[in-house]
């Protein structure tokens, strides 16, 4: 399937700036002190049991911070 160069270009550009303002938001809360909701931090310990039960070796995402 052949891509057009620029419309690729164009793609991760508008997917780097994308993931770049989502990191700027959770610095922005980080930094504010607001807690995560307690969906999220459930969730979070739900993954990480499924992690270890699943005998993977239990490290956090990147975007886990």
């Amino acid at each position: 399937m052949p891509v057009n160069a620029y419309a690729l270009e164009t793609i991760a550009a508008d997917r780097i700036a994308e993931h770049r303002r989502a990191a700027a938001r959770r610095a922005l809360l980080r930094a504010a002190g607001v807690p995560r909701p307690l969906r999220v931090r459930v969730g979070g310990w739900l993954i990480h049991a499924g992690v270890l039960l699943a005998g993977a070796p239990a490290t956090r995402p990147s975007h886990a911070h």
